[in-house]
């Protein structure tokens, strides 16, 4: 049987041994279609017999609290026998974890969630994993060891410990934004949801398009933004000490191997000129000043 990465990183994120009438069987089971319809390709191309439903909530008036999950039951003894194989009832994490940029794509896809966040005008992007203590800590070492990605502690989740119920979950995020780009790009594959695709573009053109070192997205005088478009094409843009013009206006020059280029009036206007060339030039959004916002 051939079974890709990704799909296994599906398969094991979603997935899992069940009884039923006494019988062992193999369970996926996702909120999203389109992952089950990839999980259906896959056994049917390895002519593997299955069954597949939805469970749809239907109580009166919480029907729309829930989301319809979709079902594969899986009795075929040559795939039970390949999963077993594949280590998905080992005690060790190394047996069937894999560090395949396939197999933590299908993992991120059914374990893990990547958003977006926004905080005082600021716009961050996160990754968060979960899953059982012994995987988040392997997750975690092979993220910090060799990916060289900074992760944040692991933490238990809590969200029913009030009604008494003790989760076995825990939790790590990737929250600084070289982190998720490092992953993003690690994971980065044909062969992914239109869910997740979303995303990842939408993560990409971000990055793409804000410098990553702008710590501010708004600054409080066009001399300071200015700045720090200057210095990220390298263009030496000062005054001259003793030259003003009227109304006390300090021109601003542009110089090149220490011959002026070009003049400004002022900083307001060397900053609508250089936020053209910051564009044209890096493909990324200039700062905006206080007074544009």
């Amino acid at each position: 049987m051939v079974f890709n990465d990704y799909v296994m990183g599906l398969l094991y994120g979603d997935g899992s041994f069940t009884m039923k009438e006494n019988r062992e069987f193999y369970l996926f089971s996702s909120v999203h279609k389109e992952l089950a319809d990839k999980i259906e390709i896959a056994l049917q191309s390895n002519d593997i017999r299955y069954s597949r439903f939805a469970r749809v909530h239907d109580a009166e008036g919480e029907t729309s609290n829930y989301e319809t999950l979709e079902l594969v039951e899986i009795y075929d003894n040559r795939f039970l026998d390949f999963i077993v194989n594949s280590g998905f009832k080992s005690e060790s994490v190394e047996d069937y974890f894999k560090t395949t940029g396939d197999f933590l794509r299908g993992y991120l896809e059914t374990k893990g969630t990547l958003f977006q966040s926004n905080s005082r005008g600021n716009i961050f992007w996160r990754i968060s994993f979960s899953g059982s203590e012994e995987e988040i800590k392997f997750l975690k070492s092979f993220l910090e060891k060799t990916l060289d990605i900074a992760v944040s502690n692991i933490v238990q989740r809590n969200e029913r410990q009030e009604q008494g119920i003790i989760s076995k979950s825990f939790r790590i995020s990737i929250q600084n934004r070289l982190g998720v780009a490092k992953l993003v790009e690690y994971t980065d594959g044909e062969e992914v949801s239109a869910y997740l695709k979303e995303r990842v573009d939408g993560f990409k053109l971000f990055d793409k398009t804000n410098p990553f070192n702008m710590k501010r997205k708004v600054y409080k005088h066009y001399k300071y933004a200015v700045g720090f478009m200057a210095r990220e094409m390298q263009l030496d843009i000062k005054g001259i000490r003793g030259i003003s013009i009227k109304d006390r206006q300090k021109p601003l020059f542009l110089f090149e191997d220490e011959e002026i280029k070009q003049c400004f009036r002022n900083w307001e206007s060397t900053y609508y000129w250089i936020c053209e060339e910051y564009k044209s030039k890096t493909g990324k959004n200039p700062p905006k000043v206080e007074s544009l916002k």
